[in-house]
């Protein structure tokens, strides 16, 4: 049925700790969704839930600012349990999928339309900003440290791709995406196909970052570490950029990469600080134009581009 209305704006001050065990056991999970939607476990390996990610029959509503500022650790210990999820999703979404077993890297980057649904949705995602410093450590499998997204029209995480619906034809506007980590932290995320930072803007009808805001990730005073990608970006504008200041990338696969097609990617790698992947340092391979600045430090991969 169709659902209308708006999400409101989220601010999440945290400090302390956080501990969880267990599968999809995320240590902080934010969400403002318009349109209607939250967040379902569905069970992937017995396929006995059927569910529809998005708004249907002209379901509409922005969603708000999503604000987090966290000081303190997070750990947590199962498969697919992330340190911080924070959405901002307008259309209706978030999450339907069982992400312990979750490939981020495999799946689809939109998620497809099944049973003849209508979802001619309409809704603009709103802004996401993280700010955090401690630990954020993830040991199990497909858990990844932050996943930021801020998507319109429709979408989130489910079992059968990540990002906005396909299907809507409405011009709605993604926002931006602010990541800042900084004094002394470490970023972990040790298991199997373990994302350090992943971050995604997507709308209906977008070309080279129209109706999408940017991705803005600062590292200072950090240690990231992950067993896959330290940085993955999706999506974004002529605004992207990743600045490194003093900090540390170490990953098993790649150390930055930049998906999706977008005008202008900018990587600023001072102070002393590193980036080293197994397979490439930093994948530019879909911006029209790259600048990578490197100021007394190291970069070290099979290549850069």
């Amino acid at each position: 049925n169709q659902v209308v209305g708006n999400g409101g704006q989220v601010d999440a001050h945290m400090s302390g700790s956080i501990v969880t065990q267990g599968k999809n056991s995320h240590g902080l999970l934010v969400q403002s969704i318009g349109g209607g939607g939250g967040y379902v476990v569905t069970d992937a390996a017995a396929n006995q839930v059927s569910t529809h990610l998005g708004g249907i029959n002209g379901s509409r509503g922005n969603a708000g600012q999503v604000k987090i500022d966290n000081k303190g650790d997070i750990i947590t210990s199962g498969d697919g349990s992330y340190g911080i999820l924070a959405q901002s999703i307008g259309g209706g979404g978030g999450i339907a999928a069982d992400t312990s077993v979750l490939v981020l890297q495999k799946v689809t980057k939109n998620i497809a339309t099944t049973n003849g649904l209508n979802v001619q949705t309409e809704g603009n995602g709103g802004n996401v900003q993280i700010n955090h410093v401690g630990n954020i450590v993830v040991k199990g499998q497909n858990a990844h440290a932050i996943v930021a997204q801020s998507i319109a029209n429709g979408g989130g995480i489910a079992q059968q791709g990540i990002g906005n619906v396909l299907g809507s034809k409405k011009k709605s506007q993604a926002g931006n995406i602010d990541i800042n980590i900084g004094n002394n932290s470490k970023v972990a995320a040790l298991g199997k196909n373990g994302i350090g930072i992943f971050a995604q803007l997507a709308a209906s009808d977008s070309v080279n970052g129209n109706n999408m805001g940017h991705i803005k990730i600062n590292l200072q005073n950090t240690d990231l570490q992950a067993e896959d990608t330290g940085i993955d970006m999706l999506g974004g504008n002529a605004s992207n950029a990743v600045n490194l200041k003093a900090s540390h990338i170490q990953a098993g696969q790649f150390g930055i990469v930049q998906e999706g097609v977008v005008k202008k990617q900018q990587v600023n790698i001072a102070q002393s600080s590193s980036v080293l992947g197994g397979n490439t340092a930093i994948k530019l391979a879909a911006v029209d134009e790259a600048q990578v600045s490197v100021d007394s430090s190291l970069v070290k991969g099979g290549k850069i581009g």
